[in-house]
């Protein structure tokens, strides 16, 4: 079982944490059970990974920062690269109602 937790970072301006629509390559959720890395489960690696999304005024995610590893490099990586690929965000309005790039922090739990 795979799970996607938010965390608040009451130092960053926060986009709203729901999608903004279904990933690029269509009803896919952002993560699923087959993106769990064979080489991970094969080899018993579990753990929860902390990163940092830099999101784009559009809503997309333009950078990911692991901010605490799953102490598993394998799956830090896995989860940038997923989550840079699938992720979608309602962008953060400034005063005026326009959109904003803003930071979202997350923790990612691989366990199955």
């Amino acid at each position: 079982m795979i799970f996607l937790t938010i965390l608040a970072s009451a130092t960053m301006v926060q986009p709203q944490a729901a999608p903004c629509g279904p990933p690029p390559n269509g009803s896919r959720p952002w993560v699923s059970s087959a993106d769990y890395p064979r080489e991970a489960r094969r080899k018993n690696m579990r753990g929860v990974v902390t990163f940092r999304l830099e999101v784009s005024a559009a809503g997309c995610p333009t950078a990911c920062t692991i901010v605490k590893s799953s102490g598993y490099p394998l799956l830090d990586d896995t989860t940038c690269e997923l989550m840079l690929a699938r992720a979608r965000f309602k962008p953060k309005l400034d005063a005026d109602g326009q959109p904003v790039a803003a930071s979202v922090t997350k923790q990612f739990s691989w366990d199955f």
